[in-house]
């Protein structure tokens, strides 16, 4: 159900020098990481029939939540992982408010082929049910040609806390295109804000925040907001992403009945990411019977 742009998902800094931050660097192979990542996510379509007062809705949401450590086995040329070993020591899905079981036992490592769309996830020798591949694919969204710094710049001299700079919406563009999403770069406004030092855990981390809005369209709205912390050097070490998006067709078809219609799909995700490298994956602590399973 990966409804948005996801260059930001995975992405990693130079280190800061005398008020200066950096924002390329790609992600290495073999790196580990301690990862958290809750997202819920919500599709909803609205079909209006010519003659009809009220439109006809269906709303799919998907909520899941992982926590555990992945290794990274492979990048692309821009240094994003196409290639992850997974190590989920908490899971929990669910699809509509029905939970998706893990029927796998603690430890089991999955081996996550994000090279196309839509990933692959696979555990040697066992068969992942297609509510499991739904929702590790929202975790972990296909690897993208873009990168953070395409928004925001290779560099930056860090401004006064609140200030920030216009971002550069090009790849962003080209993402939506991707879908036959066709914008002209007026009708795209995108800033990048430098909120301040913060610490997160014993991490002394600077906290960013993009902010992505259409303007003037009548056939698609998009309000995107992410908020990132980024330590002194290393990965970033947390995400937050909101994003609403509404877009608006009319059907055109042969059948009489079907003509005319309007179709209005409203997206929204809302995504929680923490990634901290680790230079060694510890063993799996002991837990109670039906521990595992997060309810």
């Amino acid at each position: 159900m990966r409804i948005l742009p996801t260059a930001v998902l995975f992405f990693s800094f130079l280190p800061v020098f005398a008020g200066t931050v950096n924002f390329v660097r790609p992600v290495r192979s073999g790196a580990r990481f301690e990862c958290r990542v809750l997202s819920v996510q919500s599709v909803q379509y609205e079909l209006l029939l010519p003659g009809s007062e009220a439109p006809v809705v269906r709303t799919v949401r998907a909520q899941v939540e992982f926590q555990g450590y992945l290794t990274v086995t492979r990048v692309n040329a821009v240094g994003n992982p196409t290639h992850l070993v997974l190590r989920p020591d908490r899971f929990y899905g669910s699809v509509d408010g029905k939970p998706v079981n893990w029927d796998f036992p603690a430890g089991t490592l999955i081996d996550a082929d994000l090279s196309s769309a839509p990933g692959r996830f696979t555990v040697p020798g066992k068969t992942l049910k297609p509510e499991l591949q739904n929702l590790l694919q929202i975790l972990f969204p296909p690897a993208s040609e873009n990168t953070l710094s395409d928004l925001t710049g290779r560099s930056r001299q860090l401004p006064v806390p609140g200030q920030g700079w216009k971002a550069d919406l090009n790849s962003f563009r080209r993402e939506l295109a991707a879908r036959k999403i066709s914008i002209a770069p007026s009708a795209l406004i995108g800033t990048v804000v430098y909120f301040g030092p913060e610490t997160i855990g014993r991490l002394s981390c600077f906290r960013f925040g993009l902010q992505i809005e259409t303007a003037g369209l009548s056939d698609y709205d998009c309000r995107l907001k992410y908020t990132f912390w980024l330590a002194p050097s290393g990965p970033p070490v947390r995400l937050v992403r909101d994003a609403t998006e509404v877009i608006f067709r009319i059907l055109r078809s042969g059948q009489p009945f079907a003509s005319g219609a309007q179709v209005r799909q409203i997206n929204k995700d809302h995504t929680e990411r923490t990634l901290v490298p680790v230079q060694v994956i510890p063993p799996l602590k002991a837990k109670r019977s039906g521990e595992f399973l997060l309810r």
